[in-house]
């Protein structure tokens, strides 16, 4: 219907010689790329497939990016008038002691010498760090 709308111009469907059933027809045999198919292929053998096509299944994420004992540094405070080639990380590095779930991860750790740091931390403000040896 709305194809001959816009082939027409026009707004009007009355005079129209075709037929309501003639264009259910048509729409019923054209291809939906939501379900993957034709209304009119759809039946009770394959609903699962449609219900799948429609509601995938969520994918797990991963729910955190660091581990307990990864060595990280910490982003420090943005200044104003910060030079861009001076560092944005802490020189000290830290363990990751505990990952909190929330409706955002964030992170506490202690320091080298095994005291907790009082601050908690998301990953964007985390750097991942291998240490030397």
């Amino acid at each position: 219907m709305w194809k001959y709308f816009t082939a027409n111009n026009t707004l009007k469907y009355i005079g129209r010689s075709t037929s309501w059933t003639t264009y259910w027809t048509i729409y019923n045999r054209s291809h939906h790329r939501s379900i993957g198919m034709a209304p009119r292929d759809g039946s009770p053998k394959n609903s699962l497939q449609v219900l799948k096509r429609l509601y995938p299944a969520k994918q797990r994420t991963r729910l955190f990016l660091f581990e307990i004992a990864d060595t990280v540094r910490i982003s420090m405070v943005a200044r104003p008038f910060l030079k861009g080639y001076l560092p944005r990380w802490t020189e000290e590095l830290f363990n990751i002691s505990q990952c909190v779930p929330r409706h955002a991860v964030f992170y506490q750790f202690k320091d080298w010498e095994d005291e907790w740091v009082e601050s908690t931390f998301f990953e964007a403000e985390l750097q991942p760090e291998s240490p030397k040896a």
